[in-house]
């Protein structure tokens, strides 16, 4: 995707807007992520004044789903895509496609 400045003219021959128009983007873009977080806490006491303690977590993981590309009045959606995700699941499947493997030559083997 590229965009591209329109309407305007250069900065160096007059000033943007000067004469030549209101200057405006071919094209935006929004970005939108996937954003998950959560918090813990903690306490404690013991018999006796022992086993006292304290404790608190607060964690965050954001990832990135896409953009909506806006050109003019049209609105697209160009998904993320997470290589890391696309190898993990191409590992699956072929840990899922030895296993099965592995299962047929067994069977055939004990039946000849």
């Amino acid at each position: 995707m590229k965009c591209h400045r329109s309407g305007g003219t250069s900065r160096r021959t007059a000033p943007i807007g000067g004469g030549a128009g209101t200057p405006f983007w071919a094209c935006a873009a929004a970005d939108a992520a996937r954003v998950q977080g959560g918090a813990g806490g903690g306490g404690g006491d013991g018999p006796g004044g022992e086993g006292t303690g304290i404790g608190a977590g607060f964690g965050v993981n954001a990832r990135p789903a896409g953009a909506f590309v806006i050109r003019g009045e049209e609105v697209d959606w160009r998904p993320a895509i997470d290589v890391n995700r696309v190898i993990l699941g191409g590992q699956l499947i072929a840990i899922a496609a030895l296993l099965l493997a592995r299962t047929v030559v067994k069977s055939r083997a004990a039946r000849g």
